[in-house]
C-alpha cells in the first residue's frame, strides 16, 4: 500500500479538537472521527470492550485513537492489545494520536499502512492463543465503512484464523492428559523405537504414492495394487484396512492419534515388511511394530528431549495436525521424488465419508440395519458434519476447509515434486493434479527391490536408547521446573486436583 500518496486531512473539530478526513475506497472524502466532538467516541468503545471476560483484544482501526482511551484505562488487565490501522501511523497523525502512552506500552502491538497479506502474517505470528482467557475482535465503525474491502478481508482471515487456533487449543486441552501420558510412556520405549532423522535421505529419486482412506480412494486401489512393486506405498493409519482389501502392503506407515480408537487401524498388521513411523505422542499400544521410527512433534515433551539431544531424533510434524500433512512432510524428507497424493478429497464426494474398506466404513457397516442403512447412515453424518457447508459443489466441513488450507501451503512449498490425483474431492490449487495411471506410466516403469533395499537399509539401525540415555531423561524430568513448565503448557494451565494426577505421572515416570 503506498500510503503517502493517500489522501488524508488533519482538520479541528468544532470543539476545537483534532480530527481525521480521508478518502474512502469509493473516491469521497468521510471523517474517522466526529466533526463536533470526537472524544465521545470513547464512551461508546467503553460500552462495548470487556476486559472481564476478554484479556485479548484485536482493534481494526485505530484513526486518532479516541476510541481507545478504554483501552488505556483498562490496560493493565488485558494481556495483549494489537491494533490495525490502514492508515500509516506517522507523521502529523502520530503528533495528534490521542493515546500515546497506549502505544508504548508493551503489551500493545501496533500494525499500520501494511497490506492485508503483511497483517495477517503479523497477528498469526503475534497473536497469544494458547494463555488467551478470551479474544474480542472490536471494529472502528467509520474506519471499518470508509476501508470496508481492506478490512473485510482482515475480519474474515482473522476469524479463521481464531477457528483454526482455538480448535487447536480445544483440541489440546480436551487432548492434554494424553498426550502428556502417552509422551511419558513411549519415552520409556525408546529400545524398541528408531530415530525418524534414520530415515532421511534415503529414498532420494524414487516415486511414492501416499494414501488416504478418502471415498476417491477406492477408484486407485486396484491399479496400485497392480503396481506396487514399481512405487513405494506411503499409508497413513486409517487406509491400512483399504490396503489389506487390496492386498497392498504399504512400505510406511505413518500415525500421530494419541487416542485408543487408532489401534482398530493398526490392529493386527502383521506384515514385517511395513516401517512404521510414530508422532511422540501416539498411543503407546501402535509402538510395538518392528522397525518402529519416533518423530518429535510440538509437545513440549519432545520439545524437552530437543533440548536435550538435538536433531539426534528429528521430526516429520507438518504442524498441520494431519497424518495426511505429516505424510507429505516425511515423503519430502526421506527423499521421494515424486509423489503422488490419493485420496485426500476434503469433502464427501458422492455424500460418501470415507473409502469403501476403511476401518471407518465398516463401523458404519455394522450399524447399518433394515431401517438404518448404511448409505442412509453416511447422509446423516454428512448433514450433521458438514453444517449445510457446501464447496464447489461438494459437501465439506470447516475442519476439512482448515486443514486444506495448512495443508496447501505445505504441498505448495516441498522440495521434491508433488501432484494430487484426479478425482471428485476438493483439489489443491498450489500442487499439479495427474491421473494415477498416468503418474505410474511416467514414474513407475522399473521394478523396485524394495525388500531387499529396506533390509540392507535397516539392518545395523541402533534402537534409540543408545544414542538418547532414559536415565538421563529422567534425571532432567526430576526438576520441578522443567514438569510445571510441562504440566502448564501441555494442560493450559491445569486446576490443582488435574496438576496433582499430572505430578503422579512425573513420579512414577521418574522413580
Amino acid at each position: 500500500m503506498e500510503e503517502n500518496s493517500l489522501a488524508y486531512s488533519l482538520d479541528k473539530a468544532r470543539n476545537g479538537a483534532p480530527t481525521l478526513s480521508v478518502i474512502d475506497e469509493s473516491g469521497s472524502r468521510v471523517y474517522l472521527h466526529s466533526r463536533y466532538d470526537p472524544a465521545r467516541e470513547a464512551g461508546v468503545a467503553a460500552e462495548s470492550i470487556d476486559p472481564a471476560r476478554y484479556d485479548v483484544l484485536v482493534v481494526l482501526g485505530t484513526g486518532l485513537g479516541y476510541h481507545l482511551t478504554p483501552v488505556l484505562e483498562s490496560i493493565d488487565r488485558y494481556r495483549q492489545v494489537l491494533l490495525v490501522e490502514y492508515l500509516d501511523i506517522q507523521g502529523e497523525i502520530a503528533e495528534n494520536f490521542t493515546c500515546p502512552a497506549l502505544l508504548h506500552n508493551s503489551n500493545v502491538h501496533l500494525i499500520s499502512g501494511q497490506h492485508a497479506g503483511t497483517v495477517l502474517e503479523f497477528l498469526s505470528a503475534t497473536l497469544d492463543f494458547d494463555n488467551a482467557r478470551g479474544i474480542q475482535v472490536y471494529e472502528h465503525p467509520p474506519s471499518i465503512r470508509a476501508f470496508s474491502r481492506y478490512y473485510d478481508e482482515i475480519r474474515q482471515a482473522l476469524g479463521n484464523l481464531i477457528t483454526r487456533k482455538s480448535g487447536n487449543l480445544i483440541t489440546r486441552m480436551s487432548l492434554g492428559w494424553k498426550y502428556l501420558k502417552n509422551g511419558l510412556m513411549n519415552l520409556q520405549q525408546l529400545s524398541r523405537v528408531f530415530p525418524v532423522a534414520a530415515l532421511y535421505n534415503t529414498f532420494n529419486d524414487m516415486p511414492a504414492i501416499i494414501l488416504i482412506p478418502g471415498p476417491s480412494l477406492d477408484s486407485h486401489l486396484s491399479l496400485i495394487a497392480r503396481s506396487q512393486q514399481h512405487v513405494y506405498i506411503i499409508a497413513v493409519d486409517s487406509a491400512l484396512h483399504s490396503c489389506r482389501a487390496f492386498g497392498i502392503v504399504p512400505d510406511v506407515c505413518l500415525s500421530i492419534d494419541p487416542q485408543s480408537q487408532v489401534n482398530a487401524h493398526t490392529f493386527n498388521w502383521n506384515n514385517t515388511d511395513t516401517i512404521h513411523v510414530r508422532a511422540a505422542t501416539s498411543h503407546p499400544a501402535t509402538m510395538g511394530y518392528p522397525y518402529t521410527f519416533l518423530s518429535l512433534n510440538s509437545h513440549p515433551t519432545a520439545q524437552a528431549i530437543e533440548e536435550m539431544y538435538p536433531r539426534v531424533i528429528g521430526s516429520v510434524d507438518s504442524k498441520t495436525g494431519t497424518v495426511a500433512g505429516d505424510a507429505i512432510l516425511f515423503a519430502e524428507k526421506a527423499g521421494f521424488d515424486p509423489v503422488l497424493i490419493t485420496g485426500l478429497d476434503f469433502s464427501f464426494p458422492g455424500l460418501k465419508i470415507y473409502a469403501s474398506d476403511s476401518q471407518y466404513q465398516h463401523t458404519y457397516r455394522t450399524r447399518a440395519n433394515r431401517v438404518l442403512t448404511a448409505p442412509g447412515l453416511n447422509m446423516e453424518y454428512i448433514m450433521q458434519s458438514s453444517g449445510g457447508i457446501i464447496r464447489d459443489g461438494l459437501h465439506t466441513r470447516k475442519s476439512f476447509l482448515q486443514y486444506m488450507d495448512t495443508i496447501e501451503s505445505l504441498a505448495g512449498d516441498t522440495g521434491n515434486t508433488v501432484y494430487q490425483s484426479h478425482g471428485p474431492g476438493l483439489a489443491l490449487k498450489s500442487i499439479q493434479g495427474t491421473d494415477p495411471a498416468e503418474f505410474i506410466r511416467s514414474y513407475a516403469r522399473v521394478t523396485l527391490s524394495k525388500k531387499s533395499y529396506c533390509n540392507r537399509l535397516l539392518t545395523g539401525l541402533q534402537p534409540l536408547d543408545r544414542t538418547v540415555s532414559l536415565q538421563e531423561i529422567s534425571r532432567v524430568f526430576t526438576d520441578h521446573t522443567i514438569q510445571t513448565r510441562i504440566i502448564n503448557e501441555s494442560l493450559h494451565n491445569p486446576e490443582k486436583k488435574m496438576r496433582a494426577k499430572a505430578l503422579r505421572l512425573f513420579y512414577d515416570f521418574t522413580k
